[in-house]
């Protein structure tokens, strides 16, 4: 008799040998499913058989069967009158159904776990697909839901070609109809005529220019035969300030003196404003031999208006101590003696050494002086208009302003609040808003008060906006520039660059520029200088609020024209123009989208001065903390700007020439540590320009209130 174990491990080895291929074929073929892809390995799929028919409850019956087989061959063996070949016999055929019995048993149990697999199998190919499905039926979707959404896109952009081409055929037709009607008119060739005239009046005028002269005949014999010329008619306009300091040279025989104080004159653009005309591309850069060129020597001569009654500086003996007056926001110690010669290539000259008086004091303690802040007092402010007269005399030459331009906030529309002529570099700021031409009633706002103290309160606002500038540029930007400037000189940077240089020449300018790069204190200064230029012309001005909505836009330009439209007449005209602008202000802060706006608007600004101030980062810089540092500035510059625009107060910002004598009145030195009185006695001049000149009046009263805010931060050279 064949014992259970062997019989069920014979029937597994043949039903693996010969019928489990044919089984899990049978199995396979039932379903009639062929999925791409096999869910099971061969190897698992035999291990899950195996566990299948281990666990199966056929084979316990099998046991049972057996059982009873043996039990009946044991009985027939003992059963007494049965042969022993009858006995035999029913055996074998007992153990040939016992054997058939395992065998068929295994053989079914192995093609129900065969079975059981494919058909495990088959529900996974089946969710599979039916995944697939539902993935594509999304996929037809989405593609659909795009098609029609290009169909109405595609339609739409049909109609407004439609329209836009209906429209150039209109402006077409018009220009059409005005060239026609220009080539037919009869007063063109008297408004040519009409227009060569100005041109070559204008061109008379820039020829007179002592400065401009100088620069196109650089011989020394013309320098010296313009020089004694200058000093003749300096002395003569000496002594007729002196004794008409009540009259305006200008000022015809009807004009008062608060008429012409009151007119304004137009600005020059200033580096980060756009060029009114064809910029030409950086000179060649190559090693400077003899340092940088001089800046003309002679100052511009033409006919010039005195801003305010002059106050003549307190007499101070040459051998006195050096005048201790209040530095500026760039700290600077005592005054030092100096050599009376510029010398470009001497050390006295050198802003980051400053020879031997500058690096070793007078006891021999080596000592070293930065204009970002040294002495005892490292945040110390620019002289406002504290212990000092509040009538300055400040002259700058004719210049005219380029016009408005909205796409880069242009200030030349905000020049009605120039007193006398604009320097070249001259930023004249007017924090007004109105119509000139409004015939209605305009609302008189509160009374302004502009005394000292309020001055001393611009001032101490100005201050901590240098301070912030000054902070961020030792922090990052104050290495000088050792390397080749090539690249610099490609960007678009350069023109800006050279552009703080005014009235120099490309060619001058490219050498000022070259050499105060290459040292640390005037690379931070040259730096402050384009961060403060951006802030006065991007952020301190009206232009800065347009695009808040269309009515604001509207708004702005048509009050921008009024300015020009009131140039040149009486205060009490231009008083209402003061109380628009800060309406316009107060309702785009009012507003209820308006701090979502201002916040865009900065955040716009602090990129546009990242990209620009970039190429002039230290290496180590990462520009995402510049950007932050820079966005803080800008919110700050911003709320000074939003409380000088409505304040219903005039705010002049000048430049001051490069080339220009240096003036106590207007001035602060920078480098070279001396008695400003001195530098002013021996005609140093401006070899860089750190910050401009901020003076302040108030046009609602009868009388002119004007006070100075800042004084101007500069390099001097001799």
């Amino acid at each position: 008799m064949v014992s259970t174990e062997e019989a069920r491990s014979k029937g597994t080895h043949e039903g693996d040998n010969d019928n489990g291929t044919s089984s899990s074929n049978r199995g396979s073929e039932a379903f009639g499913a062929n999925y791409s892809g096999t869910v099971t390995t061969e190897k698992a799929r035999l291990q899950k058989i195996k566990e299948i028919e281990s666990s199966h409850g056929a084979f316990d019956k099998v046991r049972v069967i057996q059982g009873i087989l043996h039990s009946l061959t044991t009985s027939l063996r003992r059963m007494p009158g049965v042969s022993s070949s009858q006995a035999n016999e029913i055996i074998d055929q007992l153990q040939e159904v016992g054997r058939i019995t395992t065998t068929e048993t295994s053989n079914l149990v192995n093609a129900i776990a065969c079975m059981m697999v494919d058909h495990q199998d088959s529900n996974e190919a089946a969710a599979r697909l039916c995944m697939e499905i539902t993935l594509a039926r999304a996929r037809i979707d989405d593609l659909t839901s795009q098609t029609g959404e290009l169909r109405n896109e595609v339609l739409e952009e049909r109609n407004k070609r439609q329209l836009a081409e209906c429209d150039v055929k209109k402006i077409m037709g018009e220009l059409h109809d005005l060239n026609k009607e220009f080539n037919t008119s009869t007063g063109r060739d008297e408004l040519i005529d009409h227009f060569q005239d100005t041109i070559k009046h204008l061109e008379d005028q820039v020829n007179n220019r002592r400065s401009l002269w100088v620069m196109k005949h650089p011989d020394p014999e013309s320098v010296a035969r313009a020089m004694k010329t200058l000093t003749a008619s300096a002395k003569d306009v000496a002594l007729r300030t002196k004794g008409e300091a009540s009259q305006p040279n200008n000022a015809g025989p009807g004009t008062t003196r608060a008429e012409v104080d009151d007119t304004p004159t137009h600005r020059p653009p200033s580096a980060f404003q756009p060029p009114s005309g064809q910029t030409l591309p950086p000179p060649r850069l190559g090693a400077l031999t003899a340092g940088p060129p001089r800046a003309p020597s002679v100052a511009p001569r033409e006919p010039r208006r005195q801003d305010w009654a002059p106050q003549p500086p307190p007499n101070r003996p040459a051998s006195a101590a050096p005048l201790h007056h209040n530095p500026s926001g760039y700290g600077r110690p005592p005054s030092a003696r100096r050599n009376t010669r510029y010398r470009p290539n001497a050390p006295d000259f050198q802003p980051s050494g400053l020879g031997a008086f500058a690096n070793n004091d007078y006891q021999g303690n080596r000592q070293t002086y930065s204009n970002y802040g040294h002495g005892a007092n490292p945040h110390q402010h620019t002289p406002s208009s504290h212990g000092r007269s509040r009538h300055n005399s400040f002259r700058y030459a004719n210049s005219p302003a380029s016009g408005s331009d909205y796409g880069s906030h242009s200030r030349a529309n905000n020049n009605n609040n120039s007193r006398g002529a604009n320097s070249g570099n001259g930023i004249s700021n007017t924090s007004n808003g109105g119509n000139a031409n409004n015939s209605r009633p305009t609302a008189v706002g509160p009374l302004i008060v502009l005394n000292e103290q309020s001055v001393a309160d611009w001032n101490a606002q100005v201050i901590d906006l240098y301070g912030q500038i000054r902070t961020f540029v030792e922090r990052s930007a104050h290495l000088p520039e050792l390397a080749p400037l090539a690249e610099l000189a490609s960007a678009p940077l350069w023109n800006i660059l050279l552009d703080t240089y005014r009235p120099l020449s490309p060619e001058q300018a490219t050498a000022y520029l070259t050499y105060h790069l290459q040292q640390e204190n005037s690379k931070s200064c040259l730096v402050t200088r384009l961060m403060v230029d951006f802030i006065v012309n991007r952020i301190l001005t009206a232009a800065a609020w347009v695009g808040f909505d269309t009515e604001i836009d509207f708004a702005i330009i048509d009050l921008e024209k009024d300015l020009q439209l009131a140039l040149g007449q009486a205060s009490s005209v231009r008083q209402p123009l003061l109380d628009r602008q800060a309406n316009i202000v107060n309702s785009v802060t009012t507003s209820t989208r308006g701090p979502q706006w201002i916040r865009r608007k900065m955040e716009g600004l602090a990129t546009t001065m990242t990209y620009n101030l970039k190429p002039l980062l230290n290496d180590f810089v990462d520009t995402a903390d510049a950007y932050n540092d820079l966005l803080r500035i800008v919110e700050n510059a911003w709320e000074l700007g939003t409380k000088i625009l409505t304040s219903r107060l005039t705010f002049d910002f000048r430049f001051p020439e490069i080339g220009s004598r240096y003036s106590s009145q207007s001035m602060v030195p920078i480098w070279p540590l001396m008695d400003p009185m001195e530098l002013q006695s021996q005609h140093w001049r401006v070899a860089l320009v750190t910050t401009p000149v901020i003076t302040c009046r108030n046009d609602t009263g009868t009388n002119i209130s004007a006070h100075s805010v800042c004084l101007a931060d500069v390099f001097c050279m001799q």
